[in-house]
């Protein structure tokens, strides 16, 4: 084979291995989120508060390491991951919550050695038959149920039914009644359940959570925004008007919260949840606000070692 020949054969392969990756990539992305829709649709979703968390990615972005990492983690903690095998920090890649009040519903997603979880169920006083375990929580009312979907994925329960996780082995809709974001941290909040949490939230919150109370469907989250992280708001009005009245409440109370932070005498121990909302921004587009804000890694540090 001539020399140039050669030449093109390689880059020619070269060229192929590329082409192939990418496609590799965006089929991973692709089946990524088909799979949190599959998820997603197992979930008791009716008024249900969701929490999604990517794990995976937040451990890529050093994150996870802002988690108060000089304290000591709990003994109990400690016990149970000497015990089970299973450190969050290291082996839980995502999670999708639903919290309906008394119960608490959990798919996880991540790398679980199951012959030890199940050992360390039996130790702890509960049973395991076919992969389905049983566990008593801290309280008589905490029932915990868990089993494998698949061998990198849990279902998990919290109840006062031993049986709750099995709910969890059907799909329950034909399709997820809300958009999930692609952002890595989200918190979907029913509205109902907002206007009931209010007194719980930080003063500063609470006019934001005021003006969104009336809304169809409410989206909190975090996302990546280069070294940094940033804030997410999106949510659903019933028409324009609404989303356009909304928008400007929340650009009104920006306003006011910004001008108490300036406001705020020499010397004074600086609000940093005010002063992270006073530097939000707004759009609407149809019948959708989003907002944003932008979250430096010495919030999240404060955040993360707040007692």
């Amino acid at each position: 084979m001539k020399p140039a020949s050669r030449v093109w054969l390689v880059l020619g392969a070269v060229a192929a291995v590329c082409v192939l990756s990418v496609l590799y990539v965006y089929r991973l992305r692709d089946r990524s989120g088909r799979d949190t829709g599959s998820l997603l649709r197992r979930l008791p979703l009716d008024n249900t508060i969701v929490l999604h968390v990517d794990f995976a990615a937040l451990r890529a972005a050093g994150i996870l390491e802002l988690l108060n990492p000089e304290a000591a983690p709990e003994q109990d903690y400690l016990e149970f991951v000497r015990s089970s095998g299973f450190d969050y920090q290291q082996h839980l890649d995502r999670s999708l919550v639903a919290f309906t009040g008394p119960e608490t519903y959990l798919i996880l997603q991540g790398r679980f050695d199951w012959s030890r979880l199940n050992e360390h169920v039996v130790n702890e006083g509960g049973s395991c038959y076919n992969t389905y375990c049983r566990l008593r929580g801290s309280r008589p009312d905490r029932l915990i149920s868990f089993f494998p979907l698949n061998p990198r994925v849990m279902a998990m329960a919290v109840s006062r039914d031993w049986g709750a996780a099995d709910s969890l082995k059907q799909e329950r809709f034909a399709q997820v009644p809300f958009q999930a974001p692609a952002w890595p941290v989200w918190l979907r909040v029913p509205p109902d359940r907002l206007r009931g949490a209010q007194g719980s939230l930080p003063a500063p919150a609470q006019r934001f959570a005021r003006a969104i109370e009336t809304a169809e469907e409410i989206l909190i989250g975090a996302a990546a925004d280069g070294l940094q992280m940033r804030a997410e708001l999106a949510v659903r009005c019933s028409s324009r008007d609404d989303a356009g009245r909304l928008a400007a409440e929340l650009r009104q109370a920006t306003i006011v919260l910004s001008q108490g932070v300036r406001s705020q005498s020499p010397g004074a121990e600086p609000d940093s949840l005010a002063a992270l909302l006073a530097a939000g921004t707004f759009s609407e587009n149809e019948r959708v606000v989003r907002g944003q804000w932008p979250v430096d890694r010495a919030f999240l540090q404060s955040l993360a070692a707040a007692p």
